[in-house]
């Protein structure tokens, strides 16, 4: 991504997350969030997580309620992280917040590094990127969770947000698989 084109993307989610009310957790959200937290400790039964491009950050508040992890989550967008600090505040959980670019090599300081809705909206070689920066983060696990481009209610409520003007998203392409 160019620097215009990240100023751009950046400036994007800034205006979306200063504008979005902070909503209390719904059901769908906590139902699939707790199933989140579920697969995660089959694998990782405790531990410290990024969520790289965190957004509203609700799998990592699910992480953080379950008393299991040290949660702290990355976003460019200033505006996400205090979107992000004000859900948690909601619930009373720690987490720590850090201002900065997911897409730039780090050191390997998290058992887990996570993104949810993040990678489908770049390119084929940013999403490599992306991921090959999330894997600089940690120390043993990466997870991406994204669309699958065969799923027939995500493209339901895709086409109705977008028709009635509230699809603030962007371009995304779903995929049918990681490989």
């Amino acid at each position: 991504m160019t620097i215009t084109d990240k100023d751009s993307e950046q400036k994007k989610w800034d205006d979306y997350y200063a504008t979005l009310p902070v909503l209390p957790e719904d059901e769908m959200t906590r139902v699939i969030n707790e199933e989140f937290v579920e697969i995660v400790t089959s694998f990782l039964p405790n531990g410290t997580t990024l969520e790289a491009g965190c957004g509203a950050g609700w799998q990592s508040l699910a992480l953080a309620r379950s008393g299991r992890f040290q949660v702290s989550l990355m976003d460019f967008s200033q505006e996400a992280l205090r979107h992000s600090r004000k859900i948690f505040e909601q619930f009373n959980l720690p987490a720590t917040w850090l201002c900065g670019d997911a897409m730039q090599i780090g050191k390997p300081e998290y058992d887990l590094v996570f993104n949810a809705g993040v990678l489908e909206h770049y390119t084929f070689k940013e999403q490599v990127d992306y991921l090959k920066s999330m894997a600089s983060r940690s120390k043993r696990y990466v997870l991406a969770l994204l669309p699958n481009r065969m799923c027939y209610w995500y493209w339901i409520w895709r086409v109705q947000d977008s028709v009635n003007n509230e699809w603030p998203y962007g371009k995304e392409i779903p995929l049918m698989d990681m490989s």
